[in-house]
């Protein structure tokens, strides 16, 4: 039989039936200073739009058999893809539909022309990306590799700090420079269904 003393069930039942206090708000991830092109997580897409349009952007199909959707950046859960002749990344956006709005919370940057370069000429490009990066961030939070690639992590200030918004770039002779902004505070932050 167990035996609670009476000083522990007067600490239990206040709590019974009583909901778990709230959890304080995570404070909104801080992407100011980390735009590529302009562009970062938790944007609107009209301020994404914008961004586009100033540096040449155009939407393009991001696979050979699945025709570009139109007007993705208002609506619609599948990415976007957009190319700009004067840019040599091509951009890969997904937005969720948040709280708040729709905001942008993946941003991947992928160098257009690597499938046309060399092994190497993509090792040296992917290499000096993630120099340049080091220069401008400091120390990355985190790293992952094996013995094909390197992938270094920067967290951005506020939300979680078990699991930060992250700007991440990975060295490889397989992908060339490449640069992928994920908020991860926008994944906590979707608006449920209606």
């Amino acid at each position: 039989m167990l035996r609670f003393s009476a000083g522990l069930m007067l600490l239990l039942l206040p709590a019974c039936g009583q909901k778990p206090p709230e959890r304080e708000p995570e404070p909104r991830p801080e992407w100011q200073g980390a735009a590529v092109d302009g562009i970062a997580p938790l944007m609107t897409p009209q301020a994404v739009a914008k961004a586009l349009r100033q540096r040449g952007y155009r939407q393009v199909a991001c696979t050979t058999d699945r025709p570009a959707k139109a007007n993705m950046l208002m609506r619609g859960d599948d990415p976007g893809c957009f190319e700009s002749v004067d840019r040599p990344m091509r951009v890969r956006l997904n937005f969720f539909e948040l709280k708040e709005g729709r905001r942008l919370a993946i941003a991947n940057f992928d160098e257009r022309d690597a499938h046309a370069r060399t092994r190497q000429q993509r090792l040296d490009s992917s290499r000096n990306l993630a120099r340049r990066l080091r220069k401008h961030w400091g120390k990355p939070l985190t790293m992952s590799q094996d013995a094909r690639f390197v992938t270094l992590y920067w967290g951005r200030p506020g939300g979680s700090p078990t699991l930060p918004d992250l700007v991440s770039t990975t060295v490889s002779a397989d992908l060339g420079a490449s640069i992928t902004m994920t908020s991860f505070w926008a994944y906590g932050q979707q608006r449920g269904p209606a």
